[in-house]
């Protein structure tokens, strides 16, 4: 089923998804998260599908009605607390989900229904995750650059791997290009131009 006729369906019952926010903004607040931030939690609309194998396809917005910010299919388990079946009702079911990684916690609610899903999340960033990438010289410029490295596979191992592996010139954003192309540290060790620019494009020409 299309995006379009999952919006129609739902459009009576979906004003709930803001209840279900203020729910998890409520709950976050008494608790003691792992990953503290200096910064209020990044606030984003996610909208997803549940897909064949018990994987599930998300889409995180900046705004509700703004074009993809990040979009990614997770493994099962991926997305802590969130289940196939909870896709499969006619009628829109209330549902919450949390996805931890090294550079912090995506803690998100709303509702799905006929196959898809959507509500509001909130990024919750890793100080020393940041801290960590500071030191190596590739900081995240910002909270939303901290989860497109955190979603992209970007760990601190990984990072300090390819700058000992000679990679040059790099920021966080270059990381993120290279991890999303599985490049190891080994392919930068072997790159005659060790730029994240060079080693993509001599990556894309083997394939």
């Amino acid at each position: 089923m299309d995006r379009a006729t999952y919006m129609r369906r739902t459009t009576p019952l979906r004003l709930t998804i803001c209840a279900a926010a203020l729910t998890l903004t409520s709950a976050a607040s008494g608790a003691t998260f792992l990953f503290a931030s200096r910064q209020p939690p990044l606030r984003l609309w996610w909208d997803g599908a549940a897909l064949p194998n018990s994987e599930f396809s998300i889409v995180l917005h900046q705004t509700p009605s703004s074009d993809a910010t990040i979009s990614r299919s997770l493994p099962p388990g991926a997305l802590q607390g969130l289940r196939p079946d909870q896709f499969s009702g006619a009628t829109p079911s209330a549902i919450a989900f949390r996805y931890e990684v090294e550079a912090g916690e995506l803690s998100c609610a709303g509702q799905a229904a006929l196959g898809r899903g959507e509500g509001q999340c909130q990024f919750y960033p890793s100080i020393s995750y940041a801290d960590a990438l500071a030191r190596l010289g590739v900081a995240p410029r910002n909270e939303l650059e901290q989860l497109r490295l955190g979603m992209a596979g970007v760990t601190i191992e990984y990072a300090d791997a390819m700058l000992r592996s000679g990679l040059r010139n790099a920021d966080a954003e270059d990381l993120k290009r290279l991890r999303n192309h599985r490049i190891s540290p080994a392919e930068v060790s072997a790159a005659s131009d060790r730029t994240a620019a060079a080693i993509i494009h001599a990556e894309k020409k083997r394939r």
